[in-house]
């Protein structure tokens, strides 16, 4: 597994970005979105020799069902533009911020089904979503590309493991709840060998 961290905080109390934005935040420059297309070009090339999963981290999230802490569409569109100008697109991006679980399915526009991870309720009291969705999957209003496939707003972690010999790798979110200790789980298997 190759994991890309990224930090959006740079701007205190303000939106997550990794960019100065076209010259909108120009004390951050672009030194971040330029190291993630080195990484994303070297490992593009890396992987017929040397084949392996692809994450992206970064502490705000480009999507979140959170009212209070929301998703970011400036990440989002750093990250877009990172990923096609490298020529590769990760297996999956976890992000933190808002303080429960959330798991997105995007499918991009090359027909690659990206998996978006939020769990940032690892220790911080958790907050839970307003009006969150009565079934899952969730389809996005206004997004054909994008659904939420889950939710959970309890204490919990990520694992995540890879099967390099199948070329697989699970993500899954270990929710655990204060008073009665395990409270279920949630999951996703990713072929990053296609």
């Amino acid at each position: 597994i190759s994991i890309i961290g990224l930090y959006s905080n740079v701007i205190d109390a303000g939106p997550g970005v990794i960019s100065s934005q076209g010259g909108k935040f120009p004390t951050i420059g672009t030194v971040q979105t330029t190291f993630l297309v080195n990484e994303l070009k070297r490992l593009k090339e890396k992987r017929t020799t040397d084949p392996r999963a692809i994450l992206v981290a970064v502490h705000h999230p480009p999507f979140t069902g959170d009212n209070k802490h929301g998703g970011s569409p400036r990440m989002s569109k750093d990250l877009d533009d990172a990923f096609e100008t490298g020529g590769l697109w990760p297996d999956a991006i976890l992000s933190g911020h808002a303080h429960n679980y959330q798991r997105f399915l995007r499918t991009n526009k090359h027909g690659k089904k990206i998996p978006y991870l939020v769990s940032g309720s690892g220790g911080y009291n958790n907050t839970p979503i307003k009006n969150a969705p009565a079934h899952f999957p969730f389809a996005i209003p206004g997004r054909t590309d994008l659904v939420m496939e889950n939710y959970h707003a309890e204490y919990g972690y990520l694992q995540i493991t890879s099967d390099g010999n199948a070329k697989t790798l699970t993500i899954a979110f270990k929710a655990i709840a204060p008073s009665t200790g395990y409270a279920g789980d949630d999951s996703v298997t990713v072929n990053w060998g296609n």
